[in-house]
């Protein structure tokens, strides 16, 4: 089966870029009520956040994809330069900044925790959107008449893993199994033509239903629905709840996606476009600038709403800053940021 669509079967769809800026600003404004407030899980403007905002790039990645158009020798060499290549080079910088923090850990145990959970070590996501390429590459090259069927058999193995070893995430195999149907379905989306296929009706439709589930998804505890799912043995109560919360993310990414179609061409979304091309760039920046805003404004008897807000800025503003300094040398760009020159920069956001 082939991965993508037909060159001539969809125009160039100008909003992502804009659905990409949106994601990444609400990344960092996640990230900002995550080390902010107190009970972040208690506000509902991060519950909403985390209900989606990785599923959806993972499904914008996916919905980009075009990987089957190249060979699998360039296909690897493509996502180890530019998405494992920065990985790496960004794993010093994390180790020197939690050294420099509270709690410092030598160089084998940081390697030890990276190993053990990739999301301890910075930027997981770009490890993770690697292994499922991976997976996509594995699938097209050993069946290529049925690469899709054969990544969700792949899926289903990596799910019955994680229902056995739920604590388990070792090379971040938990993160993998997690994000990868958004990927693919993305992937599903882009070659049935179905962004042509919305229409602002959807959005108002999938955005009242996940306004309608949201209340009942939990990032960490209990769900709201266990008590419902107590007759159940333990192995379908997870998949119930793993269910549902594929259900809840995937409401929000079609509002989110439908409405950014319908709707982009028609508003001048410049700034979010612009943000949208250095996603990956302000990703791998802003964090810490993060963290030095929250120790700075630790102190002042300031409320929750302008310390967040102050965080956000300053997260941002330094993420730009900061990309804009790498950027000055092409070597440090292309390790930081995998890519030589801001022309193949973009044009492997646009990949994937």
């Amino acid at each position: 089966m082939n991965l993508l669509p037909h060159p001539s079967a969809a125009p160039r769809l100008d909003f992502i870029d804009a659905l990409r800026g949106f994601a990444i600003a609400i990344v960092v404004l996640g990230h900002a009520l995550q080390y902010t407030l107190a009970a972040p899980d208690d506000a509902p403007l991060y519950r909403l956040i985390y209900s989606f905002h990785m599923p959806l790039f993972m499904f914008i990645s996916g919905f980009v994809y075009s990987g089957a158009k190249r060979s699998a020798y360039e296909e690897l060499r493509l996502k180890s330069r530019s998405l494992l290549l920065p990985f790496i080079c960004w794993l010093p910088v994390t180790f020197v900044w939690v050294s420099l923090g509270p709690m410092p850990v030598t160089a084998q145990a940081f390697v030890v925790r990276v190993l053990s959970a990739p999301d301890a070590g910075g930027l997981w996501f770009l490890w993770v959107l690697y292994l499922i390429n991976l997976v996509v590459l594995i699938s097209r090259s050993f069946a290529p008449k049925s690469a899709m069927a054969t990544a969700w058999g792949l899926w289903l193995i990596l799910s019955a893993l994680a229902i056995v070893r739920p604590d388990w995430n070792l090379l971040g195999l938990k993160l993998l199994c997690w994000h990868l149907p958004f990927f693919l379905v993305g992937i599903a989306f882009r070659k049935a033509n179905g962004a042509e296929r919305l229409r602002p009706t959807f959005a108002l439709a999938c955005g009242l239903l996940f306004l309608t589930a949201l209340p009942l998804w939990v990032r960490t505890g209990s769900s709201p629905l266990s008590p419902y799912l107590a007759s159940l043995p333990s192995v379908g109560a997870m998949i119930a709840l793993r269910a549902f919360s594929y259900l809840t993310a995937f409401l929000a990414i079609l509002a989110t996606f439908s409405l950014f179609n319908s709707f982009a061409h028609r508003i001048r979304l410049q700034t979010l476009s612009r943000l949208g091309r250095i996603s990956l760039e302000i990703y791998a920046t802003h964090i810490y600038f993060l963290a030095a805003a929250v120790a700075i404004l630790a102190s002042p008897p300031l409320p929750d709403q302008a310390r967040v807000a102050l965080v956000f800025i300053t997260s941002l503003a330094g993420a730009l800053c900061c990309t804009w300094a790498i950027k000055l040398n092409s070597t440090l760009a292309s390790l930081m940021f995998g890519s030589r020159h801001a022309a193949s920069r973009r044009l492997a956001q646009r990949e994937g």
